[in-house]
């Protein structure tokens, strides 16, 4: 009787210290980690990055943000696409989906890859759950008409006397 309560107490702690450090490792956490790893390689899209996790993750969707990140599924990720993409935000839909897929996949390929920091492994990733949704193609278009030529011409004179390539 003994063994079975000390067995059922050390499977009690066990499941409770595995709780804990899915809590620890949620997609809040792995979006927050990705940005630190964008900026500790010198990449300035980190910022931008933070920005939007903040306000189209953490401030849209609290509670998936809080699920462990091996917990979020695909539908979940295209549904958080999908507001954008209704609001006529299909551009920031297309980067969030690109940053949440580089992300994921480097939490994925930490045990294999020594080149991935460590803390990247304990979120327990074992598939990516970008890789089930699919970028809008209308996000990607390049704006055929950027600047109206009254601005253009505005433009231009502002620039033309500029030295260098910058003038060029």
């Amino acid at each position: 009787a003994d063994a079975a309560a000390a067995a059922l107490e050390a499977a009690k702690l066990a499941e409770a210290e595995a709780a804990k450090l899915a809590a620890q490792y949620t997609l809040e956490a792995l979006m927050h980690d990705y940005c630190n790893q964008l900026q500790a390689l010198g990449r300035k899209s980190h910022r931008d990055l933070r920005g939007m996790v903040a306000l189209h993750i953490v401030g849209a969707w609290p509670k998936v943000a809080a699920l462990p990140a091996r917990d979020v599924t695909g539908e979940q990720v295209a549904d958080m696409m999908r507001v954008l993409i209704e609001a006529g935000k299909a551009r920031t839909a297309n980067k969030l989906r690109t940053a949440m897929g580089a992300a994921f996949n480097m939490a994925r390929l930490a045990k294999s890859s020594p080149s991935i920091p460590v803390r990247f492994k304990a979120y327990g990733v074992k598939v990516n759950p970008v890789m089930d949704t699919l970028p809008d193609p209308s996000g990607n278009l390049a704006d055929k008409d950027p600047l109206p030529a009254d601005e253009m011409r505005r433009y231009w004179l502002a620039i033309r006397n500029l030295a260098g390539l910058k003038g060029a």
